[in-house]
């Protein structure tokens, strides 16, 4: 489980957006399935953070095309 958390009070911030499309950029072409959650603060449309989790088999494989050099 990967957690970026977001540091603005409105908004989003740039780096944690940054970390994530980086993850995105890397998982997707590899064809390595993973689900994405939004998480709001309580009573508001604010982001708290954002958790990008993985299967245990697809963070395996994950891992391995990365120490392959499969990127």
């Amino acid at each position: 489980m990967i957690h970026v958390k977001n540091h603005l009070k409105e908004g989003v911030d740039l780096e944690s957006f940054k970390i994530i499309n980086f993850i995105l950029q890397t998982v997707v072409p590899l064809g390595i399935k993973f689900n994405q959650q939004l998480y709001l603060y309580p009573g508001g449309n604010r982001l708290d953070r954002v958790a990008i989790t993985f299967e245990k088999d697809d963070y395996v494989l994950l891992n391995k095309k990365l120490d392959e050099g499969d990127v």
